[in-house]
């Protein structure tokens, strides 16, 4: 998701753009924490090392069989698109 900062030259500080960046991260808090949450009660196979700026994630279910969970960021309580691997 792109980030265009408002700016008005005449009146706008450095202070402002970083207050704008800070609620730009703050609305993506419950993505985190939907991520936070599968990386803590599931094996997640992909990626190896889950960071917060990958919303997928492919997770075991049985011996030989996995899912790929795919988030979408500005609806993470939304249904995810699933694929059964």
């Amino acid at each position: 998701v792109p980030f265009a900062p408002r700016w008005d030259a005449a009146s706008s500080a450095l202070r402002d753009v970083v207050r704008q960046f800070s609620e730009a991260l703050s609305s993506f808090q419950a993505v985190w924490d939907a991520l936070d949450d599968i990386d803590a009660h599931t094996w997640v196979l992909e990626p190896e090392r889950p960071t917060r700026d990958a919303v997928l994630r492919r997770i075991a279910i049985g011996n030989h069989s996995s899912m790929q969970i795919d988030l979408d960021p500005l609806n993470p309580k939304g249904v995810p698109e699933v694929r059964f691997l």
